[in-house]
Formats: structure tokens, sequence, C-alpha cells
């Protein structure tokens, strides 16, 4: 009878071990899964940070790409709006000397009036008109009108220029010369 007893404790006792052990290897093999799916968990988020920290490097290098893109448009805008203002300077110059230009030959045309007219009353009042003759003399000289000043003309107008600009010394000279007759 003790042996049938201590049979039966033995059996119930590697019946209890071998639950106890299935429970211990289900409980490992569930710490185990959960090992396995912390550390794949774990590889993901590891992969996702190693694929943020990527894109954000890439977003870096592109916002750095872009910045120095937008620097180079920068320094060629600032080229071309020196080099238009350039073109507008120079545009704007030949426009002030092209007026100068204008201006003067408006001022020739009126002085070849102004000697006509006095040509006209030399006729019959001489002396009165070698003295508009002087003033217009020193007027001329006074403004410092030249040859020089109407070098961009053509040769034509350059010509008709300096006939004006010699006639009203002439017409001085011819008046008081003949004032002496």
């Amino acid at each position: 009878m003790f042996g049938l007893i201590a049979g039966s404790a033995s059996l119930y006792s590697a019946n209890k071990i071998r639950k106890l052990g299935n429970e211990f290897n289900t409980l490992t093999r569930s710490v185990q899964i959960e090992v396995q799916s912390n550390q794949d968990e774990i590889r993901m988020n590891r992969d996702a940070i190693e694929t943020s920290v990527v894109a954000i490097k890439t977003l870096a290098d592109l916002q750095v790409a872009t910045m120095a893109g937008m620097y180079e448009l920068n320094t060629e805008l600032q080229e071309i709006s020196q080099s238009n203002w350039k073109l507008y300077q120079f545009f704007e110059n030949r426009h002030q000397e092209q007026q100068r230009l204008g201006d003067l030959k408006l001022l020739l045309r009126n002085i070849r009036k102004e000697v006509e007219k006095i040509m006209l009353i030399s006729e019959t009042h001489p002396i009165y008109a070698t003295y508009m003759a002087e003033k217009l003399k020193n007027n001329f000289d006074a403004m410092d009108v030249k040859i020089e000043h109407f070098k961009l003309l053509s040769v034509q107008e350059i010509d008709w220029a300096e006939e004006i600009i010699q006639s009203v010394g002439s017409l001085y000279s011819k008046l008081y010369s003949s004032l002496g007759d």
C-alpha cells in the first residue's frame, strides 16, 4: 500500500511537474514571442528613424540646394539689373546728348535768322545793325559755341553749323568796317 501511495504521489508529482514544465515552456515561448515582437518593433522603429534621418538629410540637402539656387538667381538678377541700369543710363545720356544737339541746332537756326534780319536792317540803318551785330557776336562768344559741339551731326549739318558760326563774326566785321567808309 505504501508503494501504491508513493507511486501515486510520484505520478501526481510528475504530472504536476510536467504541467508546470508545459506552463513554463508556454510562458517561455510567449516571452520569446513577446521579445521577438518587441525586437521586430524596435527594428521597425530603428528603420523608421534611419529613414527619417535620411529623409531629413535629404530635405536638408534639398533646402541647401534650393537656397544655393536662390542665391545664384539673386546674383544673376543683380547683374542683369546693373546691366539694365547701365543700359538705361547710356540711352538716357544719349537722349540728353541728342537734346543738347537739338537745342544747339535751334540756336544756330535762330542765329541765322538774326544774321539775316541784321543784314536787312543794315541796308537802312547801318549803325544800329552794327550795334546789333556786335551784341550778337558778344552773346555768341559768351555761349562759347564751337564747331566741335556739332561733331555728332552729319557732314552736311556740320558744314551748315560752321557756316552760321562764321557768319556771326564776318557780319560784325563787315558792318564795322563799312561804318569807317
